[in-house]
């Protein structure tokens, strides 16, 4: 197992003793982009029970245009 993590680390350039905040911001990270899918989801739910479908391309290109 010693030998997985010292290829982790020299692979990642994570010291040792910096697991844990490795660990902590991946966990942020896989939250962000779980947050970000659910609210695109709801996005566009919500813009589907108030629109027609037809417009859906248009949201698509002006959230796009937004960024």
């Amino acid at each position: 197992m010693s030998r997985f993590l010292d290829r982790c680390n020299a692979l990642f350039q994570v010291r040792p003793g910096e697991w844990p905040r490795v660990a902590v911001f991946g966990s942020y990270l896989g939250l962000l982009v779980a947050n970000l899918i659910i609210i695109n989801s709801f996005n566009d739910a919500a813009f589907l029970s108030a629109n027609p479908v037809s417009l859906l391309p248009y949201l698509f290109m002006a959230s796009s245009a937004a960024l």
